[in-house]
């Protein structure tokens, strides 16, 4: 009986720790998009200002 009890324990605690790095990755795949695409507007914006300057 104790022995069963520490699998359903022990069974969450796996599927939490999964889904904890499904989820970090997820944000770290939106982060990275997000950086890209303030990079580039960002370089979009000083192409802009150095051809308003000639």
């Amino acid at each position: 009986m104790i022995q069963n009890k520490m699998n359903l324990d022990f069974e969450p605690t796996i599927l939490g720790i999964t889904v904890l790095v499904l989820s970090i990755s997820q944000i770290n795949e939106a982060l990275q998009s997000l950086l890209l695409l303030a990079t580039i507007v960002y370089t979009i914006i000083k192409i802009y200002q150095l051809l308003q300057k000639k």
